[in-house]
């Protein structure tokens, strides 16, 4: 087991682009990290409405998270989203390097992913629950060197919430 701190919010290794996954065996232990990692994170709390974890989270610029979603696991290497609605929604989104407060962003309401696997396999994701187009558009942004914060509206605030475990 290869669990990693989480690289938290002021942190510049969050503001930079990762860079594109070329060869796959290389990105074997970063994504065997970030499974370990969400392990670890999800026996401190249940994240009722899915979790993920990007790379830059613990420490690497490499274009690769690792999500769970409704009883799945997706491997995203190079992911980009190729269709996406004219809708957004407004999602309340929190972020693992920033744990203690929670703000609403405007996501797509329905896209379509397309990301390679550990193995370098091209795959497609369509996703139209708002908690899964958020999570799938959070940890995208992560490989992008933006934070939920980011995409927040002018003037939007954060909400504080106390009694949030620590994360390691």
């Amino acid at each position: 087991m290869a669990v990693r701190s989480v690289v938290k919010r002021g942190d510049p290794r969050l503001e930079r682009r990762c860079r594109k996954i070329v060869d796959f065996a290389e990105v074997a232990g970063v994504i065997r990290d970030l499974r370990d990692t969400l392990d670890h994170l999800q026996s401190i709390y249940n994240y009722t409405r899915g979790s993920g974890i990007a790379a830059p989270q613990i420490g690497e610029a490499l274009a690769a998270s690792f999500l769970r979603f409704d009883g799945k696991e997706y491997v995203l290497c190079n992911p980009h989203i190729v269709k996406h609605s004219d809708q957004k929604i407004d999602v309340p989104e929190g972020c693992l390097s920033f744990f203690d407060v929670r703000g609403s962003v405007p996501r797509w309401a329905r896209i379509t992913v397309e990301a390679r696997d550990e193995h370098g396999q091209t795959y497609r994701i369509e996703a139209d629950d708002p908690n899964f187009v958020s999570l799938l558009q959070h940890e995208m942004d992560h490989l992008d060197g933006h934070l939920y914060i980011d995409r927040m509206p002018a003037g939007a605030k954060l909400v504080p919430k106390p009694g949030m475990p620590k994360i390691p």
